[in-house]
């Protein structure tokens, strides 16, 4: 959270140097993302997230970040007929954007279309498999899994994401919901408790 702080001035200042950069604003649009996905911050910090990501766009309409940022913002606001072209238009301009793939799979899910999610997904992990983030995508997938309920896999990408970061609230509660699918209660309670052990504060709310 320190770090994020002193990036947080470090963009400010960079903006009031020129605030019509397309990096800095693009860079000050990430810091958003990160603190409302990890601080679960209303839709206002969303829609100031979205106008910085437009000026971004305004910028430099030939950085795909900057269409995938905005696109996040709408995702997040459950646009997603608008954020799905935006992400398409993304990938248009970058494919090797990895995580434009991922929220397009993302954006696919919250359409209620995970098996067109699977290939957005996949892409990912094959663009990027070391990203220090991999995890939101391999949660994702588990969750497309889980929508067509096909248990096993679903069960075999949310382990997967757990090793990567075992404070996954969602990928464990998704791994809980496949266990207790197939029948098997007594793992379904193990998993939730080691959980437990993993993410202390998890709440209720947080589903």
């Amino acid at each position: 959270r320190d770090d994020a702080e002193k990036a947080r001035r470090l963009f400010a200042e960079a903006l009031v140097l020129d605030p019509e950069s397309s990096e800095a604003l693009i860079q000050h649009t990430f810091y958003l993302s990160w603190s409302i996905w990890t601080g679960r911050l209303p839709a206002s910090k969303i829609q100031e997230m979205r106008r910085t990501a437009q000026r971004a766009i305004l910028a430099d309409c030939n950085d795909g970040r900057g269409h995938m940022l905005a696109d996040m913002a709408e995702m997040w606001l459950r646009r997603t007929g608008t954020a799905e072209d935006m992400l398409r238009r993304a990938i248009d301009l970058n494919p090797s954007l990895a995580l434009a793939h991922a929220e397009l799979g993302s954006c696919l899910i919250l359409s209620g279309r995970p098996k067109e999610a699977l290939a957005p997904l996949e892409m990912t992990l094959r663009l990027s498999p070391n990203d220090l983030h991999i995890f939101y995508p391999i949660g994702e997938l588990a969750i497309a899994h889980c929508m067509c309920r096909e248990w096993p896999q679903v069960i075999g990408f949310a382990d997967r994401a757990l090793m990567r970061r075992p404070g996954y609230w969602y990928a464990c509660m998704i791994k809980v919901t496949a266990l207790f699918e197939q029948g098997d209660i007594a793992a379904a309670k193990q998993a939730f408790a080691e959980m437990m052990i993993a993410k202390p504060d998890f709440s209720r709310s947080y589903i």
